[in-house]
Order: structure tokens, then sequence, then C-alpha cells
């Protein structure tokens, strides 16, 4: 009876210990993913500039809805949260897109560079812009991983009415964004 009362004690402490590595990793794990704390997360009501599409950003996630009958016709993906939202021409087509200042898992999305063999896991901010077409909201540009801090996204008119982007950072520095075909450049005001 002393041997089982030995190994019973061992076994418990071997289990506490266990135990304890299991919760201290899953926290660690926790912490390393979480997003920054400095990301305030907007809540807004916007329409396109031709009243036909509603967009209400609500609880980190975007819905669209025809303005004519309130059906919503898209939602943001789940996996992805919203931080901001506009509608704009930024392509300068003559039609608003939507764009996004979302945060995602990974900095790349389904394709990435030949280079990267494997995708991180961790939470990193992006710029999504898709097209409102006929009862769709179809995707135009998904970034990769934009690089640097954005708590604020605004848009602005150029002498053309085309749009440029207008990313704020965490020091209240301003940074201009044009689309260029393929993606955003940079560019000095």
């Amino acid at each position: 009876t002393a041997i089982v009362t030995i190994m019973n004690g061992k076994k418990k402490v071997i289990t506490a210990v266990c135990i304890g590595i299991a919760v201290m990793t899953g926290l660690i794990c926790i912490s390393c993913n979480k997003i920054p704390g400095w990301v305030t997360w907007e809540k807004r009501q916007i329409k396109d500039a031709t009243g036909e599409y509603e967009v209400t950003l609500s609880s980190r996630a975007v819905s669209v809805s025809r303005s004519s009958n309130q059906k919503i016709i898209w939602k943001s993906q789940k996996g992805v949260k919203v931080q901001d939202v506009l509608s704009c021409d930024i392509d300068g087509d003559g039609n608003d897109e939507l764009i996004l200042l979302c945060w995602k898992r990974g900095r790349f999305g389904k394709y990435r560079p030949f280079w990267i063999e494997q995708d991180e896991k961790e939470w990193s901010q992006h710029i999504f812009v898709y097209k409102y077409t006929e009862n769709q909201i179809t995707p135009m540009w998904m970034s990769s991983y934009i690089g640097q801090d954005v708590v604020k996204i605004n848009a602005k008119p150029d002498f053309r009415q085309k749009y440029y982007l207008i990313l704020t950072d965490r020091n209240g520095e301003n940074s201009n964004w044009a689309w260029n075909y393929w993606g955003f450049e940079l560019f000095e005001k």
C-alpha cells in the first residue's frame, strides 16, 4: 500500500505540472495572437454615391444591403474583423468601391509569394477593396499586411475627383495612397 500511495502521489504531481504547462502555453499563445489594444473599432452606416447600397459597420463586421428593399446582399468574411469602412471612387472609374480597413490572421491569403512556404498565424492589418455590382459585392483587391499601424482611414478627392486614401498612423502622421491600376502607391501631396 505504501508503494501505491507514492505512485498515486507522483501521478498527481505529474498531472498537476502537465496541466500547469498546458495552461501557461495556452495563455502565451492567446496573448501572442491578440489584435493590439490601440485599435479602435468604428461603427458606421454609410451609402455609396448612388444611394443604391447601404453599408453598415457594427460589431467588427460589415453588411451591405440594397437601399430599395433593405435586403442584405453581402457580409464581410468570418475571420476578418473590420476596423473601419469607406465608400468612394478609389480607381476613378466613376463608381464607388467599398474599402475595408481590417484585421485577419496571416499576412497573405490563399495566394502568397513563392518564397513564403507558410503564412503566419498572427493577426495583421489589411486593406480590402470591393466593387459594387448588380446585387453583389465582388473582391477587387485584397492587400497583404500593410506594414504600418493604421488607426484611421479616410479618403479625399484629388483635382480629377478621383479619391486617394489617407492613412493615419499611431503617431498622428498621415500618408497618402493613390490607386495605381493594381493596388495603392504612396505619394506626397
